[in-house]
């Protein structure tokens, strides 16, 4: 089942939640749910992607091998 971390409260009849709670749905229910105003799906680890690796080493790349290149 999908993780959902809510972005406001909320109630309904079986279930209510506070802000920044994360709450297991069906993957419809998370379809509806997770819509970037109300929640927003939960990830295990973070996308890596080479603009993540550019902000996270101040511009440059870091290679597969581990290695960082300037501009």
């Amino acid at each position: 089942m999908p993780l959902v971390r809510m972005l406001t409260s909320g109630a309904g009849p079986q279930r209510s939640w506070e802000a920044g709670d994360e709450v297991a749905m069906t993957v419809d229910e998370a379809a509806v749910w997770a819509d970037g105003v109300r929640g927003e799906l939960v990830r295990g680890q973070p996308l890596e992607t080479p603009e993540a690796n550019r902000r996270r080493h101040g511009g440059r790349v870091e290679t597969p091998e581990g290695h960082v290149r300037g501009r």
